[in-house]
């Protein structure tokens, strides 16, 4: 169908590029490759308190303040660590969802739900405007 897959052997991710509709969903991958897609619009472009609340938890939970919070950040390591400012204008929910399934080093990738990683994502994206 004229698709090119790009492989990411970091964090063992492949994605698939095309042109055209979006296709639909295949089976889920085996092995280490993980295919990345992104979050249905609908789902992405609805966020409520109990969105936030949930991303909330998600972030305290996984300690994300330490890596990401300027007033904890002094005691991570300097090279791990990077204030999040301005990420509307860099992501949208969607986009932010597809990173946290592979995120670039030096962010660990946390074993989260597809769920989790959308309230994240709404959070963060709130909490960082």
């Amino acid at each position: 169908d004229g698709a090119i897959f790009v492989s990411d052997d970091f964090s063992g991710s492949v994605f698939r590029v095309s042109v055209g509709t979006r296709a639909a969903p295949g089976p889920a991958p085996t092995g280490a490759a993980a295919v990345v897609t992104p979050v249905p619009a609908t789902a992405a472009s609805h966020v409520t308190p109990e969105i936030l609340a949930r991303g909330e938890k998600v972030w305290n939970d996984n300690r994300c303040d330490t890596c990401h919070n300027p007033a904890t950040m002094a005691q991570a390591a300097p090279k791990t660590t990077k204030v999040l400012e301005k990420l509307p204008a860099k992501y949208d929910v969607a986009m932010l969802v597809v990173y946290l399934k592979a995120p670039q080093p030096p962010m660990p990738l946390f074993e989260l739900s597809d769920h989790e990683r959308l309230d994240l994502a709404a959070y963060v994206l709130n909490r960082f405007r």
